[in-house]
């Protein structure tokens, strides 16, 4: 179980694995920013020669906006960007559908998930009924090791 407070922010790390871990995954939903979990993972990547995985997670053309689509294009641009920042080779994955089961279907091969905290939020029981926090569902089912990365402005 992970205890929060929406007061403290500091990174944390889940253990479900003993190490080395090799393969990284950072996992990119509409509230999900992979930019801000992808730095240190390409840090740590480019310190061991870990492979990096950007799971980008589509919205469904026949549910979403015209603006959320657009949207995705920001993250795709983002991941491509910081791999050339830190001369690292980062696998992207398009993925359609549920983003928390797409996502967690695909950690299968994965040691290491990056997961940002900005948007995650603490919730009592019959809030958490009504607003699901998709980032808390992942930390909770996720079968590997995951790291939750601190907003940049509370880390400091």
């Amino acid at each position: 179980r992970v205890a929060a407070s929406p007061t403290s922010y500091v990174t944390a790390l889940l253990c479900l694995r003993r190490l080395p871990y090799e393969r990284l995954a950072v996992p990119s939903a509409e509230w999900l920013e992979p930019s801000h979990a992808l730095e240190p993972a390409l840090e740590w990547a480019w310190s061991r020669n870990n492979a990096v995985s950007a799971l980008l997670v589509q919205p469904l053309p026949h549910i979403a906006a015209d603006a959320t689509i657009q949207k995705f294009e920001a993250p795709r641009k983002a991941v491509s960007e910081l791999s050339i920042i830190y001369r690292a080779e980062v696998t992207t994955k398009n993925l359609e559908g549920n983003p928390v089961h797409a996502i967690l279907k695909n950690l299968a091969g994965q040691d290491l998930l990056y997961l940002d905290s900005t948007r995650i939020t603490c919730q009592t029981w019959p809030f958490s009924l009504l607003n699901p926090d998709p980032a808390w569902h992942l930390i909770r089912r996720s079968p590997i090791t995951t790291i939750i990365v601190p907003p940049v402005e509370e880390s400091l």
